[in-house]
């Protein structure tokens, strides 16, 4: 299994290339979070939910 996380909005990496990576890999699941930090961090607005993501696709897998 394979999770792959973007940022709707980071002009670093932009959504698309997350689409593509997601698209060719089988089975890949992809999280999209609105906003432009690629990685949030303690404090961020969507830190919880990113940790709890993450935890959630590790039991899963």
């Amino acid at each position: 299994p394979a999770l792959v996380i973007n940022a709707r909005y980071d002009p670093v990496h932009p959504l698309a290339q997350g689409q593509k990576l997601a698209s060719g890999i089988p089975d890949a699941e992809l999280l999209v979070y609105d906003t432009a930090n690629h990685i949030p961090i303690p404090g961020h607005r969507l830190w919880d939910r990113y940790v709890e993501d993450i935890l959630s696709f590790l039991n899963d897998a």
